[in-house]
Formats: C-alpha cells, sequence, structure tokens
C-alpha cells in the first residue's frame, strides 16, 4: 500500500510539474485512498493471504516503477550508474517471480525513460491543431510540421484528438532516431535486462520455470478483449460519469437533431472517423474471437477458480455467445478511456455555448498549460505567462462571433499576476493526474505484449496492468487554491475568459464536501465496493468448500 501510496503522490506532482503544490493535504487525501483501494483490489488481496508470487512480484514492480518517478528530481539522475545497477539486480529479481515482468521492467519502463530523455530540453509541447474551421491543407500542413519536430508532442491525454494517436508515435519516433546515441546510453540496464532475459530463454528451454509443456508462450489475442470487462467489473464506481455520459448523449441528439448537421465540415468529419473506428473495432473483435480464441485445458480441468465458471456460462454456453460479447468488450473499452481521460460529464456542454463578446476562446492544451501556470510560486515573474499568449496566438481557435477579437497588448502593459481564490472549484478544468499520451499508449503496448502471449487465461495476470491504469484514473479536483488574473486585453482579463467561467454552475454530482473539503464519493464506492467483494470471496473460500469424488476426504475451495 505504501509503495501505491507513493507512486500515486508522484504520479499526481509530475502531472503539475515545475511549480509549489498549493493542495497538499488534498492530494495526500487522494493518493492514500488510492493506495487503501489497490491494496483491497479483490484478486490481490485475496492471493496476499496464500502463497503466491503475485503480491510481492507486484510490490517489485511498483518499486521499480517509484524509483523512476522518483528521478525525475535532478539530484536523482547526478548517480545514473549506481541507479542503473540497482534497477537491474530489482529487475532480476521481480523476473525470477514472473517471467512476463520483463515487459513491465524492459518495455514499459524502458519506454518511459526514453521518452523523458527525449524531453530533457525543456519545451512546451506544441498543441493538437483542431480547429473545426480550418483548411485541410493547413491541418495537414500542421501534422506534418509537429511530426517531424525535433521535441516529442506528447499532449495530456484530455487536450489529445484522435490525430494524436499517429501523431504522438511518430513524433516519438522521429525523435528517438534523432537522439538514439544519448537514448540508448540511458536505456543500457534495460538492454541488459533483455540480453539477461533471452540468454535465461535459450537455456531453460522455455520462458517458465516449472511445467513448460502447459505454458508454451503463443498468440492469444482475446486477452486483450477479456482485460476491459474485468476493469469495467472491479472499477465501475469510477466509470459511472463515463455512462451516464454515454447514456445521456442518444437522448440530446434525439431533442437536438441540428446540433450535427449544423456543426462544422470538420466536426463531421471526425465523428464519422470515430464511428468508422468504432465499427473497425468490432470487426476485428468478431475476427479475433473467431480464429484466435483458445480454451486452455487448466480452464476447463479446475472447477476451484470462478474463471471456470465464467467460460462455463459465458463463451462455451452457446457459439454465438462469445459473438455477442464483442460488442460488450468495445463498449467496456470506451468507458475506461473516457474515465481515464479526467473530462467531467459537465465540460462537454461548452461546445454549444457561444463565446461572449472581445472573448478569445482559448484552445484545451493551452487550458492546460495555464492551469499547470496556476500551481506555481505566486511571486515567480509574469515572463512564462507572455510565453504562454504567444504560443497559443499561432493555435488560437477562431471566435464564433462575426467581430475578431481586439489583439493582445505588448508584454509591457501585462501586470503581475494577482492571486484570487476562487468560490467554488470549477468542475471544466481537467481532474488530476493529469498524464501524457505517451504513457497510455505504452501501458496499452506493454498490457498487451504480457497478455498476447499466455493461452491461459487468470484473473493473476490482469493485476498488473489493472494497478498501472488504477494508478493514473483522475480522481482529484484540478482546482487549485490559487488562480491568477491574466488580461487578454485592456478590457477582458483572463479570469473573465471563457476558460475561468465554468459551464456549470455546481459541481458533479460524485463530489461532495467532507470535512471542508471536495471528495470525490467515487472513491468511498469503491471502497464499500472490494470491501463487498473480498467479504463475499472470503466466506466463500472458508464455508463453501466441496469434494471431488477422486480425492474424498480432502476439502476444495472456491478462489480467483
Amino acid at each position: 500500500m505504501m509503495l501505491a501510496w507513493e507512486c500515486r503522490s508522484l504520479i499526481i506532482r509530475a502531472g503539475v510539474a515545475n511549480r509549489i503544490d498549493q493542495v497538499p493535504k488534498l492530494r495526500s487525501v487522494d493518493s492514500l485512498h488510492t493506495a487503501v483501494n489497490i491494496a483491497l483490489f479483490p484478486p490481490l488481496f485475496f492471493f496476499s493471504g496464500l502463497y503466491y508470487t503475485d503480491v510481492l512480484s507486484t510490490c517489485v514492480v511498483l518499486y521499480l516503477y517509484k524509483q523512476f518517478l522518483e528521478q525525475a528530481e535532478i539530484k536523482k539522475l547526478k548517480k545514473p550508474r549506481k541507479n542503473g545497477g540497482w534497477f537491474y539486480l530489482c529487475g532480476i529479481l521481480a523476473l525470477c517471480m514472473r517471467q512476463t515482468n520483463i515487459f513491465w521492467v524492459a518495455i514499459f519502463l524502458g519506454g518511459m525513460e526514453a521518452i523523458r530523455t527525449m524531453k530533457e530540453i525543456y519545451r512546451l509541447t506544441a498543441p493538437s491543431f483542431k480547429d473545426p474551421e480550418a483548411p485541410s491543407q493547413e491541418e495537414l500542413k500542421e501534422f506534418c510540421d509537429l511530426a517531424k519536430s525535433e521535441h516529442p508532442h506528447d499532449p495530456p491525454v484530455h487536450a489529445a484528438g484522435l490525430e494524436d494517436l499517429l501523431l504522438t508515435p511518430l513524433s516519438i519516433l522521429w525523435t528517438a532516431i534523432d537522439r538514439l546515441p544519448t537514448i540508448l546510453l540511458r536505456l543500457i540496464p534495460h538492454i541488459l535486462l533483455l540480453m539477461t532475459f533471452g540468454i535465461f530463454v535459450f537455456i531453460n528451454g522455455g520462458v517458465v520455470l516449472g511445467d513448460k509443456s502447459n505454458h508454451v508462450a503463443t498468440i492469444h489475442l482475446p486477452q486483450l478483449l477479456y482485460l476491459w470487462p474485468f476493469i469495467t467489473f472491479f472499477s465501475f464506481p469510477l466509470l459511472l460519469p463515463a455512462l451516464f455520459s454515454f447514456l445521456s448523449s442518444p437522448i440530446d441528439n434525439l431533442l437536438h437533431p441540428s446540433k450535427f448537421l449544423t456543426s462544422p465540415l470538420n466536426a463531421q468529419i471526425r465523428a464519422l472517423i470515430t464511428l468508422g473506428l468504432m465499427l473497425a473495432s468490432l470487426l476485428g473483435s468478431l475476427i479475433i474471437i473467431k480464429y484466435n480464441t483458445i480454451i486452455h485445458p487448466f480452464t476447463l480441468a479446475d472447477n476451484r477458480h470462478y474463471i471456470f465458471y465464467v467460460f462455463r456460462y459465458t463463451i462455451l454456453r452457446h457459439p454465438l455467445i462469445r459473438y455477442l460479447l464483442a460488442p460488450i468488450y468495445i463498449f467496456c473499452f470506451y468507458l475506461i478511456v473516457r474515465t481515464l481521460s479526467g473530462r467531467s460529464s459537465s465540460s462537454t456542454s461548452s461546445s454549444s455555448t457561444p463565446d461572449p463578446p472581445n472573448q478569445i476562446p482559448i484552445s484545451p492544451e493551452m487550458q492546460h498549460l495555464h492551469f499547470l501556470a496556476s500551481f506555481e510560486n505566486p511571486m515567480r515573474k509574469d515572463a512564462s505567462f507572455h510565453l504562454l499568449c504567444a504560443r497559443d496566438e499561432k493555435y488560437r481557435l477562431k471566435p464564433h462571433h462575426d467581430a475578431s477579437p481586439p489583439p493582445p497588448p505588448p508584454s509591457s502593459t501585462y501586470p503581475n499576476p494577482k492571486p484570487t481564490t476562487p468560490s467554488k472549484p470549477r468542475p471544466d478544468l481537467p481532474q488530476l493526474p493529469t498524464t501524457p499520451l505517451s504513457t497510455y499508449l505504452l501501458l496499452l503496448l506493454t498490457t498487451s505484449l504480457s497478455l498476447i502471449t499466455a493461452p491461459l487465461v487468470e484473473p493473476r495476470y490482469f493485476i498488473l496492468p489493472f494497478i498501472f491504469l488504477r494508478l493514473h484514473i483522475p480522481t482529484l479536483t484540478s482546482a487549485p487554491s490559487h488562480s491568477y488574473t491574466l488580461p487578454l486585453s485592456s478590457k477582458t482579463p483572463f479570469s473573465e475568459s471563457p476558460f475561468c467561467k465554468s459551464d456549470a454552475e455546481t459541481t458533479p454530482w460524485y463530489r461532495v464536501q467532507i470535512c471542508g473539503e471536495e471528495r470525490d464519493v467515487r472513491l468511498y464506492a469503491e471502497t464499500i465496493w472490494y470491501l463487498f467483494i473480498n467479504a463475499v470471496t472470503g466466506y466463500v473460500f472458508l464455508y463453501r468448500g466441496f469434494e471431488w469424488v477422486q480425492e474424498g476426504g480432502r476439502v476444495q475451495r472456491f478462489m480467483w
């Protein structure tokens, strides 16, 4: 639990880098509650009382992740050799407990280290070009310029669009080629781990240390499909806002059918592309289910495990059921992605509200950058604010009114930022932690590699993917204790811009005031949900045993 607490705190701190945190108490409570819920995560909690290596294996991987997050501090980076040697030894220990940890300690952490190396020279990440009225040629040119930039394009998830799913990997690949020698030098411990693992597989004649014949690595793509209902089941209290938002969207479209027809052409194209991607995902899932479904003999041979009954009453019940589950897999994935983005349902209505006169719309990336700056020391100079405004001039969204906005005054007319105390938290701001898109792409890649190579379906294999995603789910309010007024013109202060005006007068339904502080009620619902599951599975394990006919007199017990 302590490792999860420290990781969560470091992740939140990394999301608002280069500032003095003004909400340490609130951050601490959120991190502690998140760590408690992770410790209560039913499969992990259940096996902590049995002789399994999963708990210790998880702790070692989390420890290495904590070490990586701590190395962001300048003092830690002054000892690369010492840290590299210790990382290698801990990585070997993790491999001894579970061989699939090679993907987490070498691929995931190695990829994170490579991206951090690319970002060492500080530069504000160029935002996505999302002007719905921009010509296609200009948008394509902007896309190519960002992809070929010497610095990685890595926007936060809440500000990323469909184009960023392609732009971010291309930008990272381009930057990696440009800085390959420096990156390889930083990745020496990870490369040594991969070489050590390869030597072990060659000498051992297989990946596992035990029964090699029944644990042969193979391609098992449906594992990725099974993961999303697994996460949805255990995290459904956190997914409720995304579910309610999804259910309300069709109703809103039925009541206001003209919204889509009157929207800009590029917005309609994006909506059609999204629909096409969903249909393509559904088709791909059906193909995977038909040609790559593997039922391991152990799954049907041991009726003590819950997964036996899940398979028995779903995909083995009728040949068509496995295909009918494909839309459920896609829907669960959608809910998880929507929750990871940290966007509340109250922020979705902003696009339909016209901007007041004489106010300049601010791009989502600019909002995020100003939000990060609002956490910094109030006594610092306002040069960064001038840089943010000048930088956003090129990427600023066009106003919806006819009159062109007044140009910003020279930097000499900008007053020093004055702290003001907002009366209410702003629900239109992103929640914490704000995670870069590259982190989620690496998580998806690592999860895929660790799961699709295992023919046996077990909840224990999903523990690490679940914990890493859970550590990054935003649940902390992003409204800082200080905000700063920054005029965009002589008549329009930044505090009166659309960014600082909430679309809703009240906070989302899942945020309540407890002891004078705002809390996310979903965390408490998640705790109750885990306690209930643990109580039920514990009772069944202790008091609902049974006997096998071939092993009379020996009690068999139900387990994960």
